[in-house]
């Protein structure tokens, strides 16, 4: 009898080379839906409510920081400053 195979769901997504002149890298927590971003100037900030659909639409997006600005920014996540 054939062991039957389970998905292990996805817990996070890292990102760390990004073609982005703005965006440096990001990482995403699934459970806490929190998005941190390191930007190209050094800031680090961590965005909260982030859908994993809104992370999808910003990778798969032609401009990344403009894609991001729109969702996190314009959207009005509330973010903190982590440095």
């Amino acid at each position: 009898m054939a062991k039957k195979r389970t998905k292990k769901p996805v817990l996070f997504i890292e990102v760390t080379e990004m073609d982005s002149s703005n965006l440096d890298s990001l990482y995403y927590d699934v459970k806490k839906k929190s998005l941190k971003v390191t930007f190209k100037n050094g800031g680090i900030y961590e965005y909260q409510e982030v859908t994993r659909d809104e992370v999808n639409e910003i990778l798969e997006a032609d401009s990344m920081g403009s894609t991001f600005n729109r969702i996190c920014i314009k959207g009005s996540k509330k973010f903190y400053k982590l440095n």
